[in-house]
């Protein structure tokens, strides 16, 4: 994994091992078998692709883990099949997740994000799928 210069790439290691200790901290992640850098800009957000056995599920699966200056989250290979859909899938989700009420937010049938109580995280959350959006995803890779 590099980086546009030593700084991103610094970053982007960085991002990897919160990546990593996201999906561990997980009952249902049982092993890494394989970690992959999909892409993503260092200190900003980071896309990464797990190779990973997961509880009562017989074959190990890959999964797209996002990580940033927001909530990190996961989400299944199917439902994005390369970093650019895996990030706007994960702005999707993040948006879709503000616009429901805290009851539908409880159901589990959102995005898994984690993320404190008031109005102003909400907001802020906003601005940053708003950037997220506008300046970094038309940059993601699409293969």
């Amino acid at each position: 994994m590099r980086g546009d210069d030593d700084r991103d790439t610094k970053l982007l290691r960085e991002m990897a091992e919160r990546a990593i200790e996201y999906v561990r901290s997980f009952d249902w992640c049982v092993e890494l078998h394989e970690t992959s850098f999909g892409d993503g800009v260092g200190g900003v957000v980071a896309l990464f692709l797990f190779y990973v056995s997961i509880r009562e599920v017989e074959d190990p699966e890959w999964t797209w883990v996002v990580v940033g200056d927001f909530p990190s989250a996961y989400m299944e290979f199917e439902a994005a099949l390369n970093p650019h859909a895996a990030l706007l899938r994960y702005i999707e989700g993040v948006e879709e997740w503000w616009a429901s009420t805290p009851e539908e937010r409880s159901t589990g049938d959102l995005i898994p994000i984690d993320v404190p109580d008031g109005p102003e995280f909400i907001e802020m959350l906003h601005g940053r799928m708003g950037t997220l959006r506008s300046l970094v995803l038309p940059n993601i890779r699409e293969n």
